[in-house]
């Protein structure tokens, strides 16, 4: 199953949610039956497969916290070949 970065934004801020799902679609809807689908959706990405095996199981399903984010988006590796998701960015209209 594919790994999928969810952006919501609560008081100006946002939270980031990693969920794991077979489609978008299927994703969004596990995050909304945890109660994340309060604020606004900003967007999606499907994670590439190569940096989704690498995603620390504890990260997956929740909420994660700003520092959490932080690290991660410090760890992600800056290699052209390894997309952490693609360049579209799924958004409300």
């Amino acid at each position: 199953m594919a790994l999928f970065w969810i952006v919501h934004e609560f008081d100006g801020k946002r939270r980031i949610y990693i969920q794991e799902a077979r489609s978008l679609i299927f994703a969004r809807l596990r995050v909304s039956r945890a109660g994340f689908d309060k604020g606004t959706f900003v967007e999606a990405h499907a994670l590439d497969a190569r940096i989704a095996k690498k995603i620390p199981k504890e990260l997956i399903g929740r909420l994660l916290s700003p520092s959490e984010v932080s690290a991660l988006l410090a760890w992600l590796p800056d290699d052209p070949d390894v997309q952490p998701w693609p360049p579209v960015v799924l958004r409300r209209p």
